[in-house]
């Protein structure tokens, strides 16, 4: 980006959550900058469907998790589609191991990616049908929120940033899963 000229960038990317309460602030402000400054668009992407794109394998569901204290985990399931991820379970803060005794029952296997797998790996390792992400792939990165954005920057589906906030609010909301989410 160093060597880029801003008449270059068409738009941004942001991460807004669930993750470190500073460092989304300071990646939205920065959004809301360039988009307000340059009259560019933005698009608002879950860290946890970045996190998917580590993995765009058909007939595999992706389980993103994150680390919410407390033995909870962040977590949302994805299904590779061809040219992008479905959600097939919302984001929502659940147990961990209740997390993973889910992802055993469902009709796919589930990699399981996100810093409470690894750091729980032996939780996963207790259970048929998931296992772990590698674990250079444990964490979003700026590639994987681009991606995740891409088809909506071409459908010009775009946020309103100066309306956007993160997600910070789920760790209020304790939900179990139904068992007919995933279908």
């Amino acid at each position: 980006i160093a060597h880029m000229d801003k008449s270059d960038l068409t738009g941004v990317a942001i991460s807004i959550g669930p993750g470190s309460f500073t460092g989304l602030r300071i990646g939205l402000a920065t959004a809301k900058m360039l988009s307000y400054a340059l009259s560019i668009p933005v698009v608002a992407v879950s860290s946890l469907e970045a996190m998917a794109y580590h993995y765009p394998v058909p007939s595999v569901y992706v389980a993103s998790v994150l680390d919410a204290q407390k033995s909870n985990a962040y977590f949302a399931l994805y299904e590779w589609n061809g040219k992008g991820f479905d959600e097939k379970k919302q984001t929502c803060v659940m147990d961990f191991e209740e997390v993973v005794k889910y992802c055993s029952t469902l009709d796919k296997p589930v990699v399981f990616v996100g810093d409470i797998a690894q750091k729980k790996a032996d939780i996963i390792a207790q259970y048929e049908n998931v296992s772990l992400g590698l674990p250079h792939l444990c964490m979003p990165r700026a590639s994987n929120v681009a991606m995740a954005a891409k088809v909506r920057f071409e459908n010009e589906d775009y946020d309103n940033i100066m309306l956007q906030e993160f997600d910070l609010a789920l760790r209020k909301f304790i939900t179990k899963v139904d068992e007919e989410d995933v279908t």
